[in-house]
């Protein structure tokens, strides 16, 4: 079995500063679905470009809330990991 492996890290000053490191483990056979659904959802979203929590606004919340559903419903039926 091949793995792919998705990293992120955001280390900022400010006044929502934290260290956060975390990665997406997501299994070869699953990848394209994994990232057609995402692509489907942004679209749907109307999200276009790279999503950062540092730049949400009230207007966008319930875009990037529904976003984090998407991808925590693929991981419920195993087919990626987080950490």
């Amino acid at each position: 079995m091949e793995y792919i492996i998705y990293t992120d890290e955001s280390d900022k000053s400010g006044k929502y500063f934290g260290n956060f490191y975390g990665g997406v483990l997501v299994r070869s056979v699953d990848h394209a679905d994994i990232l057609r659904e995402v692509a489907r959802t942004k679209a749907h979203l109307l999200l276009r470009n790279e999503v950062k929590w540092t730049k949400v606004s009230a207007n966008y919340l319930d875009k990037y809330v529904n976003l984090m559903d998407c991808f925590f419903v693929l991981s419920l039926p195993t087919k990626s990991r987080y950490a």
